[in-house]
């Protein structure tokens, strides 16, 4: 197996494990973190571990004055997906399951085909349209799956978990542009810490800042390792990146729902329902067929 494979799978590993750890302690019964709090503490620890990945492969900063545009889209970019994504899809996982989470936020490629058709002017195949089509009719059997399994909190959670893959696609749309000139790595760590700088005035206009000398020790051990699984996931995936073409790369993203599932039925008892296997299959598809204009535009 080539290696960027074997990242790839790690990666979605490190991501997917999140969701059931995150619900797990915001589900326990004496949790003492809300989803800001989970957010705050899991954004500051993956900020400092990626400006270590920073510093140990010796990346310079690029100064302000001569790289304002490059800080100015970082910090939009990082205020998205470090500050805004995860305030949106950790409070999700306070009302729905770990999988089903998982499996919204990774439809992101879906919304960056809408996005990039409406902003970048790009054009789909037929087959993309088709794919398009049966992977939204795979997010509305996983939701209605959700209101027969579940008894309240179902489409608050639902809409949190696709606004959070709405903002994932905005991420990946500005990230894509400065990560053909700058390093992913470089990039992300100055996109975490804007990110980490939003979400500090959120817990402190908030006063959450105060109620984390509360915190239990098991669960700030939880968002210790999420923290790092979340930054090194991160790194195995730039690493990897650099060598695969977006539509393998897309079938080895499905590693994190598939890991948040398997995690969740083993470890909080989740129950997986026809609706959640035949939307699964639904999106994943869809979301293989619209990454097919990668892949002609590769063989031209």
């Amino acid at each position: 197996m080539r290696k960027e494979y074997m990242f790839m799978i790690i990666a979605g590993f490190f991501w997917g494990s999140g969701h059931p750890v995150i619900r797990s302690i915001l589900t326990s019964s004496n949790p003492h973190m809300d989803s800001v709090q989970i957010a705050f503490l899991s954004t500051l620890i993956s900020s400092l571990v990626l400006l270590v990945f920073v510093l140990l492969f010796r990346h310079s900063l690029p100064s302000f004055e001569r790289s304002r545009e490059v800080f100015l889209l970082a910090g939009l970019a990082g205020g998205l997906q470090f500050g805004l994504y995860p305030l949106l899809s950790y409070t999700a996982l306070a009302f729905i399951p770990p999988s089903t989470n998982a499996m919204l936020v990774n439809a992101a490629p879906l919304f960056v085909a809408l996005l990039s058709m409406f902003i970048l002017g790009e054009r789909l195949t037929g087959l993309g349209y088709l794919g398009l089509f049966g992977a939204f009719i795979g997010i509305v059997l996983l939701v209605q799956g959700l209101s027969v399994t579940m008894q309240s909190g179902v489409f608050p959670g639902a809409f949190l978990s696709i606004s959070g893959a709405i903002i994932t696609s905005f991420y990946s749309i500005i990230g894509r542009k400065l990560m053909r000139t700058h390093e992913p790595v470089l990039v992300s760590a100055v996109g975490a810490l804007f990110g980490t700088f939003i979400l500090t005035v959120i817990c402190f206009l908030t006063s959450r800042l105060n109620e984390l000398i509360w915190i239990n020790t098991t669960h700030l051990y939880l968002v210790i390792y999420w923290a790092v699984a979340q930054a090194f996931g991160s790194l195995l995936f730039f690493a990897a990146m650099r060598r695969l073409e977006a539509p393998r790369a897309s079938v080895f993203m499905f590693m994190s729902p598939l890991t948040a599932t398997l995690l969740s039925v083993a470890f909080l008892g989740e129950r997986i329902t026809p609706q959640f296997v035949a939307g699964s299959i639904l999106i994943i598809i869809g979301i293989t067929l619209t990454q097919r204009k990668y892949v002609n535009k590769t063989k031209n």
